[in-house]
């Protein structure tokens, strides 16, 4: 009952019937788009709903673990390539006077948020943007299954949409599960763009 309830509310919540990371799929098949900021948030969030379903999939039996790791691994290398400007079919359209993909927006990272990079794991150089923009990314990563486990109450052994559900108030509704993803793609929207997403809203 819970596996149908989150497997209806994720597809409902992004108004898809389809959420096996299929943005980052067809990233790689579609013709080159730009995206704005706003765009890029709503990118971010179609990641958010992609590890949820690659979640709930595993505890199905529908995905291995291998498979979803191997899924985390290419969205990070997708996600970096867009914010450093070197995808081939992705770009970046950012507001004028705002930091560029690329080293720039790493620079701009690193001031607005110097603890994102401290205590670096082994093997990730610190003077090489690209390096440090994976590293950004994965951290992005485990931070969608930090908010699972958080939801969780720092409990164990129950699926992870029954801990959804539970800090939810017991009823996981696709409104909820909606805000869920929209707030933590907000907030890693500012963290990589910084001030970009209000830049483009004072140019509407």
């Amino acid at each position: 009952m819970e596996k149908t309830l989150i497997n209806q509310a994720v597809k409902n919540a992004v108004g898809q019937e389809s959420c096996e990371n299929t943005s980052v799929q067809e990233a790689e098949k579609t013709d080159p788009a730009a995206l704005s900021a706003r765009e890029f948030e709503d990118f971010l969030a179609s990641i958010v709903t992609g590890v949820i379903q690659n979640v709930v999939d595993v505890r199905a039996g529908k995905l291995k673990p291998d498979e979803a790791s191997s899924r985390d691994d290419a969205t990070v290398r997708t996600l970096a390539q867009i914010l450093m400007g070197e995808h081939e079919r992705i770009r970046l359209m950012l507001a004028p006077g705002t930091p560029k993909p690329g080293p720039e927006l790493v620079a701009a990272m690193k001031a607005n948020l110097p603890a994102l990079f401290r205590d670096l794991p082994q093997g990730v150089d610190a003077g090489n943007p690209r390096a440090l923009m994976v590293h950004a990314s994965r951290v992005f990563l485990r931070e969608i299954y930090t908010m699972l486990k958080a939801a969780a109450g720092g409990g164990g052994g129950a699926s992870p949409e029954s801990h959804i559900a539970a800090a939810e108030g017991g009823e996981l509704t696709p409104e909820r599960l909606k805000v869920r993803i929209e707030r933590t793609a907000f907030v890693w929207g500012e963290r990589f763009l910084g001030d970009t997403l209000n830049e483009t809203e004072g140019m509407r």
